[in-house]
């Protein structure tokens, strides 16, 4: 094991400075600590891990300076266009270092979502020519140090890009609060039990990544209504999956429930959602300007109006609300409407402790929508 602050140091003496990424709880002290050290180090957030290969390949071609790009193992797909027609040493070869969580590892039981990805890391890395470099909480510090720099001298020396892979517990807990915390009313569990008395039992609902399906999951399996598909995986698609039912057989009220990371990462199917949909799509954002699943990183969702920028891509019907009674009042109005209706419902980060995750079936076939595949236009 080993702190953060002495991670960042190693990485300090080697003149890397800057840090641009997406973050996962594999990394969230270090997420923490760089957040807490501007003055020392550079450290971004962008909407998704592809962005931020193209922003550290700027930074290198700027002024020379080698940059760490972070993100969890499932953002590689992510990665995948910028790195080969961009960094790639037939193109502009930029060599980059990486600091990728390594979830659904061969050592970590995991959910279901990162086991398939776990499995083929080291291959995919291997594909994109980025050098893999393990590092795991049994480490000693003088193991991680020496994995660290020879990291760093492999990208210097080779000019190939490389990656530190991240087993869960690498680093030591750290006492540094959250400063990204703000105090509106509804808490997220709030705004979905409000949510999930408004909805018809014969509407279909599609839930974001991370702690929205799961405390999703923990409301709706007490109620009488199980139309429910837990996007768990694939985060930042919840709104074309959405979309993609919506275009299906689906006659229903169709809701989308998702947070502002999720919403963030891949914005450009909210004009297509307007464009394609004719149908009633309620499309609910849980906004608490925080990645809050993975450690509470502030999103830029509370730097910019998310109502206008709905306006911008055509949604008919645009609300945005802070109080539980204003969701109310809101939500009663929402069942009256057709169309594109967007709903922003700003939130606390306050979350449930001990959630459970889904113990769901993840066949397309499930009970969850099955009652619906076979109805007709």
């Amino acid at each position: 094991m080993i702190t953060a602050e002495k991670m960042c140091d190693l990485f300090y003496k080697n003149d890397i400075t800057t840090f641009v990424g997406v973050p996962d709880s594999t990394t969230k002290e270090l997420s923490a600590y760089l957040e807490h050290t501007p003055n020392k180090f550079n450290y971004l957030i962008s909407a998704n891990e592809g962005n931020a290969v193209a922003i550290g390949a700027g930074i290198a071609l700027g002024n020379g300076e080698l940059p760490c790009v972070f993100l969890q193992n499932s953002g590689i797909g992510n990665i995948i266009n910028p790195v080969v027609s961009l960094t790639d040493e037939n193109v502009y070869d930029i060599p980059l270092i990486y600091i990728i969580g390594w979830r659904g590892n061969a050592e970590e039981n995991d959910a279901p979502q990162h086991v398939k990805q776990g499995k083929i890391t080291i291959n995919l890395l291997e594909v994109l020519d980025i050098k893999p470099f393990e590092l795991k909480k049994t480490d000693s510090q003088k193991a991680i140090a020496n994995t660290v720099d020879s990291a760093i001298k492999y990208v210097k020396n080779e000019k190939k890009s490389a990656a530190l892979l991240i087993r869960k517990g690498l680093f030591e807990r750290t006492n540094v609060k959250n400063i990204n915390v703000n105090n509106y009313q509804l808490s997220r569990n709030d705004a979905l039990k409000m949510i999930c008395d408004s909805i018809d039992s014969n509407s279909v609902v599609v839930t974001g990544t991370g702690m929205i399906s799961r405390e999703w999951y923990n409301i709706f399996s007490s109620y009488d209504h199980n139309n429910c598909l837990m996007n768990v995986g694939a985060m930042g698609h919840t709104s074309s999956l959405t979309l993609g039912l919506r275009l299906s057989k689906y006659q229903m009220p169709i809701y989308c429930i998702e947070g502002d990371g999720s919403l963030l990462m891949h914005l450009g199917c909210l004009p297509y959602i307007t464009k394609y949909n004719k149908k009633k799509f309620v499309h609910i954002i849980l906004n608490n300007g925080v990645h809050d699943t993975v450690g509470g990183q502030k999103t830029a969702a509370f730097d910019i109006e998310l109502c206008k920028m709905a306006d911008a891509f055509n949604y008919d019907y645009i609300y945005c609300v802070t109080k539980s009674n204003e969701l109310s009042n809101i939500l009663n109005e929402i069942k009256k409407l057709d169309g594109n209706i967007f709903l922003e419902i700003r939130i606390n980060n306050k979350k449930q402790i001990g959630i459970n995750r889904p113990n769901y079936n993840f066949s397309y076939k499930s009970k969850a929508i099955s009652k619906y595949m076979n109805q007709e236009v």
